[in-house]
């Protein structure tokens, strides 16, 4: 049974991130990531134990979480998805996403690749609705090389 939290359990950067993504969202830019939460709120954190755990977090904002934690943070393996149907489904680490995943926005866009501190970083494929594609790297979010 998910947990909810009521907002003075979320974290206000978790607000914040959701506010920038959809901001990027808006521009029509390549998102940098920027919009996933990390140290989504203040109970989880505060049952530290060093333990992987299993679980899944609806917040208030209406974003939610399935997915491994340690130590009050994403990490493992998770599905998050934000409030306006944008998810990632992926590796986190310590709260961020990190590692390889895949991240598809509601207009119908999608990242599948590297990330590193919620950012497209390394080896991945930028997909937009049109079917065009960018295959290759990219670096603190934006394309990088030819």
């Amino acid at each position: 049974v998910p947990v909810r939290l009521h907002d003075e359990h979320v974290n206000r950067k978790d607000n914040f991130m959701n506010m920038e993504h959809h901001i990027a969202e808006k521009r029509g830019g390549v998102d940098p990531g920027g919009a996933t939460p990390r140290e989504l709120d203040r109970f989880a954190r505060s049952q530290a134990s060093n333990k992987l755990t299993k679980d899944q977090r609806i917040f208030s904002n209406g974003n939610s979480y399935i997915g491994t934690w340690l130590d009050g943070r994403m990490h493992g393996e998770g599905h998050y998805t934000w409030s306006d149907g944008s998810d990632y489904v992926g590796e986190f680490h310590e709260g961020y996403m990190w590692g390889h995943g895949k991240k598809t926005w509601p207009t119908g866009r999608s990242y599948d690749g590297e990330w590193r501190k919620d950012m497209m970083w390394g080896e991945g494929k930028m997909t937009w609705p049109s079917r065009e594609e960018y295959i290759g790297e990219f670096k603190k979010g934006i394309f990088h090389g030819k």
